[in-house]
């Protein structure tokens, strides 16, 4: 995700530690795709407020 063109440069500025980051990351998609639970968040308000963000870019 990084190095990726175009998300890479919206996150740099605002994930300085990526381990955290992807373990976050991981319960979430756990918790989605497997129902386990194990991710106790909000993360739609946290990525809503990158204004630089197209809804393309969420898109697989």
């Amino acid at each position: 995700m990084q190095a990726d063109e175009r998300p890479g440069p919206i996150l740099a500025g605002r994930v300085e530690d990526w381990d955290p980051h992807l373990a976050r990351m991981k319960r979430f998609w756990a918790s989605v795709l497997l129902k386990t639970g194990e991710y106790k968040g909000k993360p739609v308000p946290a990525h809503f407020v990158m204004k630089e963000a197209a809804a393309d870019d969420f898109r697989i």
